[in-house]
C-alpha cells in the first residue's frame, strides 16, 4: 500500500507520478530570497489543475519540519483537485534544522519521524521520509545523525526515505550509511542524481539496489538538460531503468506557471519529447513515471507491520459522529430513551429491540444483516461457522498458534484446519488452487509477534483465486479500533464480542451476508438463548464511546513504548508495540522476574490479570502475563515478558507502578 494525504491506495492507483516536488515550502529565511516562499493555496491549486491536465495523477511533496510544512493544507489540495499527494516525515539538512533539534542523536531523530508516521502530522500520515540531506561534498554531523535516524525510522516503519544530496554530491556516502545500519536497498531513494557528474557514483547507488531520482529536471542553471538525458539513457542501457524516478523538484514562485514558470508538467510536457526522440518506447516512459514509482512509495514489510494502525483521535471521533448517524437512521427521538421489549416476539421471533440494533449494525458496517448471540466473541465465531459448515468440513487457517478458544471450537464442531502461511501470496494461491477446503478463517489480530500478513489483501488473494469460498474474519480486539473489519473489506462475515467494545457481558456480534445470518437466527428459537432488547440497547449505546475511549488508550500505548525504549526503566532490555489480542507494550526484562514484578504492580495500583481485555470494567492500568499464543512461539516471555495495557490510564502512571514494583523485587 502507499500513504496519501488522504488515505492509503494500492500501488497501482498511484497513476503518473511526480516523484519530488514542494507546494508549500519557505526556505526564504535562510535565502533571504522571497521568490523561496511559495504559500498561495489559490494558486497552489491552479498548479495542480495544470499538473493534472499535463498527464499528471500524483506528486511526492517532500516540504518537512523546518521547510515549511502544511501538511493538512495537502490535504484540502488533494481533495480539491483530484491530485493524489505523497507527504513528507523528517527534517531536510544544516542549516534548516528546527532549533529544537539542536544536538540530537541518531534515536532522537528516529523517535520523532516513527511517531509522526504512528500519530500522523495534525492528522494527515506521511508516506515517505525526507528529504533528509548532506552538504556540499560534506556530511556534516547533525546531518550524520539525521541519517541515521531517518534509517532507522525506515526499517521500523517500511516507509521509503529519500534523500537530498547537493548539487548530487555523496550519493556513495549516503548509500553506504543506510547499508551501515541495514536499510533495505528497496527502501531508498537518492535525490538529485540528475545533478551528479560522477557517473561512477550513480551507477553505485543503483547496483547497491537504492532508487535514484532524476529530480531537478528544468534546472539547466545546474546543468543541461542534454547531460541529464545522457545520464539517464546509460542507466537504462545498463538494465536499470526500474529504478530511476523523474521529477523536477521546484521550489520558487517564479517556477510557477502564474509568474511565467514551467509549472510542475515541465518533465511531463518538456522532457517526454526529448526521451521519446532518443528512442525510448511508451512502455519504457510508463516505467518512469507509473511503474517505478508505485514500487518506491509502497510501504515495505517492517517491524511496525504487526501493528495493526489504529484510529487516530480524529478519525475516532469521525466513528463516533458516524455511529450516531446511523443510529438516526434507525431510531427515533422517542424510541431512542425506551428500555427494550423482551422475549420472542411473534413476527421476529426475538425481541423487536434486538432486531432494530441489529438493523443498525448491519447499516454501520455496510453489511446485509447482523445477528446479536450468546457467548461473547467465541460464541459468535462458533455461532457462524456451525451455520455455514457441518462436522468433518475443512478450513484454511493462518500458520501461527490458533487462539485457545479458537481451537477449542474446532476440535468441539470436528472441522479439520488446513494451515497457510498468510505472508506468502504465491503459496497462499497455490494451497487455495490445489486443496479443497469448504471455509476461510482470518483472525485479524496478531496471533503471533511475527505476523505482519494485511488483512484486505489477503482477502483480495482469496477472491481471486477461489471467488465463491466464504471468509470468516475473527474482528475482536479490532472493531471500532482499526479503520476498518474484515467484512468492510470484502469478507462475508465478521465476528466481535460486545463486552469488548464496552457493552454488557456475554454478547457477540455476526455481522455479513443475509444467507448466513438467517440461518443464524432460524437456528436460535429458544427464547432464553434470545440478546434481550434491553441488552442490545445497552451496547449499542456503550458503543458510541468505545471508539474515541479505545483510541485514547492506543495513545498512550505510544507513549508508553517510547518512554520505555528511551530507556526510563533501566531494568527493561527492549520494548515493543503489538496486537498480541489488543495493542499493547509487550517488555522483555533483562532479569527473569515478571511474575514477581506482575505480583508487586498488583500491590501499587495495576491491575494484574482481565476481565474481558478492554472491558468497561477495566480502568486500572493493567501490567500482566503475555498471550498464551505468544509464549507458544516466545517460550522465554514466560519469564522475561510482561505485558502492559494503560486502559483509562496515561503512561506516566504506568511508568510510576513499574518503577515502585521493579524496586521491591530488588529489595527482596
Amino acid at each position: 500500500m502507499i500513504q496519501t494525504v488522504t488515505g492509503r491506495i494500492t500501488p497501482e492507483e498511484l497513476g503518473v507520478c511526480a516523484a519530488h516536488e514542494h507546494l508549500t515550502i519557505d526556505l526564504s529565511r535562510m535565502k533571504k530570497d522571497p521568490d523561496t516562499c511559495l504559500d498561495d493555496p489559490d494558486g497552489m491549486v491552479k498548479e495542480l489543475i495544470a499538473f493534472r491536465e499535463a498527464g499528471g495523477e500524483s506528486m511526492v511533496e517532500v516540504t518537512n519540519d523546518g521547510m515549511g510544512r502544511n501538511t493538512p493544507l495537502l490535504a484540502d489540495l488533494s481533495r480539491e483537485t483530484g491530485v493524489k499527494i505523497i507527504a513528507s516525515t523528517g527534517f531536510y539538512k544544516d542549516p534548516y534544522l528546527p532549533e529544537f533539534t539542536a544536538g540530537w542523536g541518531a534515536k532522537q531523530f528516529a523517535s520523532h519521524i516513527v511517531s509522526e508516521i504512528r500519530t500522523g502530522i495534525d492528522g494527515v500520515f506521511p508516506g515517505v521520509i525526507g528529504e533528509v540531506g548532506t552538504s556540499h561534498e560534506e556530511m556534516k554531523p547533525i546531518e550524520e545523525q539525521l541519517l541515521r535516524g531517518a534509517g532507522m525510522a525506515a526499517i521500523e516503519t517500511g516507509l521509503p526515505v529519500t534523500t537530498h544530496t547537493t548539487l548530487g554530491t555523496l550519493a556513495r556516502e549516503q548509500i553506504d550509511l543506510f547499508d551501515q545500519i541495514g536499510v533495505p536497498m528497496s527502501q531508498v531513494i537518492i535525490g538529485h542524481q540528475d545533478l551528479n557528474t560522477d557517473f561512477l557514483s550513480v551507477l553505485y547507488a543503483v547496483q547497491a539496489g537504492a532508487y535514484v531520482a532524476f529530480d531537478t529536471i528544468g534546472k539547466t542553471n545546474y546543468r543541461p538538460d542534454e547531460d541529464r538525458l545522457d545520464s539517464l539513457l546509460e542507466l537504462l542501457d545498463q538494465g536499470f531503468g526500474s529504478q530511476v524516478l523523474l521529477s523536477a523538484d521546484l521550489t520558487r514562485k517564479s517556477h510557477w506557471k502564474k509568474y511565467g514558470g514551467p509549472g510542475y508538467g515541465l518533465v511531463l510536457e518538456g522532457f517526454v519529447p526529448r526521451l521519446l526522440s532518443a528512442g525510448l518506447t511508451n512502455e519504457e516512459i510508463r516505467n518512469l513515471f507509473v511503474d517505478n514509482p508505485a514500487s518506491a512509495f509502497s510501504i515495505k514489510e517492517s517491524r511496525m507491520s504487526s501493528i495493526l494502525r489504529t484510529l487516530s483521535i480524529e478519525e475516532a471521533k469521525d466513528m463516533q459522529f458516524r455511529l450516531v448517524e446511523t443510529m438516526s437512521r434507525h431510531f427515533n427521538g422517542e424510541t431512542i430513551f425506551q428500555g427494550g421489549d423482551r422475549g420472542v416476539h411473534p413476527k421476529f421471533k426475538r425481541p423487536k429491540t434486538t432486531v432494530q440494533v441489529e438493523s443498525m449494525l448491519a447499516d454501520f458496517f455496510q453489511s446485509q444483516s447482523a445477528a446479536l448471540v450468546r457467548g461473547s466473541g467465541t460464541g459468535a465465531i462458533r455461532t457462524i461457522l456451525a451455520a455455514l459448515l457441518n462436522p468433518g468440513d475443512t478450513i484454511f487457517v493462518h500458520d501461527a498458534p490458533m487462539y485457545t478458544t479458537t481451537k477449542e471450537t474446532f476440535r468441539m464442531l470436528g472441522f479439520h484446519a488446513v494451515v497457510v502461511d498468510f505472508h506468502d501470496t504465491e503459496k497462499l494461491k497455490t494451497v487455495l488452487r490445489n486443496q479443497e477446503a469448504q471455509l476461510f478463517y482470518i483472525q485479524h489480530a496478531r496471533q503471533q509477534p511475527e505476523d505482519t500478513y494485511d488483512l484486505e489483501r489477503v482477502i483480495q488473494t482469496v477472491r481471486e483465486v477461489s471467488p465463491n469460498l466464504p471468509i470468516v474474519t475473527d474482528d475482536n480486539y479490532c472493531s471500532l479500533k482499526v479503520p476498518a473489519i474484515g467484512v468492510e473489506l470484502g469478507a462475508d462475515y465478521s465476528t466481535f464480542s460486545g463486552f469488548k467494545v464496552l457493552g454488557p457481558e456475554g454478547i457477540g456480534v455476526i455481522v455479513g451476508k443475509r444467507e448466513g445470518i438467517d440461518v443464524v437466527h432460524e437456528r436460535n428459537y429458544s427464547g432464553g438463548g434470545q440478546v434481550q432488547g434491553p441488552e442490545a440497547l445497552d451496547l449499542m449505546r456503550m458503543m458510541t464511546f468505545a471508539p474515541v475511549s479505545l483510541a485514547v488508550q492506543n495513545e498512550q500505548v505510544e507513549a508508553l513504548h517510547k518512554q520505555l525504549n528511551d530507556g526510563v526503566i533501566p531494568e527493561v532490555r527492549a520494548a515493543y508495540m503489538t496486537n498480541a489480542q489488543s495493542k499493547n507494550v509487550i517488555i522483555e526484562l533483562k532479569a527473569p522476574v515478571a511474575k514477581r514484578v506482575i505480583e508487586r504492580s498488583g500491590v501499587h495500583g495495576a491491575a494484574v490479570y482481565p476481565v474481558g481485555a478492554e472491558s468497561r470494567y477495566e480502568i486500572l492500568p493493567m501490567i500482566y502475563r503475555v498471550s498464551g499464543s505468544f509464549i507458544a512461539s516466545h517460550p522465554e516471555l514466560a519469564d522475561y515478558g510482561l505485558r502492559i495495557n494503560p486502559m483509562k490510564s496515561h503512561a506516566q502512571h504506568i511508568l510510576d507502578i513499574l518503577r515502585r514494583a521493579l524496586d521491591d523485587v530488588q529489595e527482596e
